[in-house]
C-alpha cells in the first residue's frame, strides 16, 4: 500500500513527456510484473489514439507512445526475455498514427488492433477489417492480433 501511495504521488501527470515513458517502465512494469509473473502476453496501454479522449490519460501522441511501449517493451524483456508483448490495440484505424509509433521506437511483438467498423452489418466489413490488419502488417511487420471488438 505505500508504495502505491508513493507510486502515485510521484506520477508525471503529463503522459506525452519522455519522464512519463521512463517512470512507467522503472515503477508501473515491475509492480505489475510483481504481481502477475509470468502471464502469456503483456499488452501496454488501451487505445492511445482514441481522439474522443484527446483531453484524458488515455489519449497519447503517437510518438510519446512509441516511446513509452519501447520503454516498456525494455523493461518487460528485462525481467523475463519470454515475456511476450502486445502494443496497446489501436481503435482509430489510423495508420499515420501507427506509423507514428514505428517512428517513435515503438517496440512489440504483436501489434494489437479494436477493428470496430462503422457499419458492421454490411458485408464488406469484415473485408475492411482484413485490409486493416494488412496495411498494420505492412507497417509493422509483426503479427496482428485483434484483442476487442463487437458488433
Amino acid at each position: 500500500l505505500e508504495f502505491r501511495r508513493v507510486l502515485f504521488r510521484s506520477y508525471p501527470s503529463n503522459q506525452n513527456d519522455p519522464a512519463y515513458a521512463q517512470f512507467f517502465a522503472q515503477n508501473v512494469i515491475p509492480q505489475a510484473y510483481s504481481q502477475f509473473g509470468n502471464l502469456y502476453a503483456y499488452q501496454v496501454w488501451n487505445e492511445p489514439d482514441d481522439t474522443a479522449m484527446a483531453n484524458t490519460v488515455k489519449y497519447m501522441d503517437p510518438t510519446a507512445y512509441g516511446n513509452l511501449l519501447n520503454q516498456a517493451y525494455g523493461a518487460i524483456k528485462n525481467l523475463n526475455g519470454n515475456q511476450v508483448v502486445f502494443s496497446a490495440g489501436l481503435v482509430s484505424g489510423n495508420m499515420n498514427y501507427l506509423q507514428g509509433i514505428v517512428d517513435g521506437g515503438g517496440l512489440a511483438d504483436v501489434f494489437a488492433v479494436h477493428p470496430y467498423d462503422p457499419d458492421p452489418a454490411d458485408p464488406a466489413a469484415i473485408d475492411r477489417v482484413k485490409a486493416l490488419i494488412q496495411a498494420m502488417t505492412a507497417i509493422t511487420g509483426k503479427p496482428i492480433f485483434i484483442t476487442e471488438f463487437g458488433w
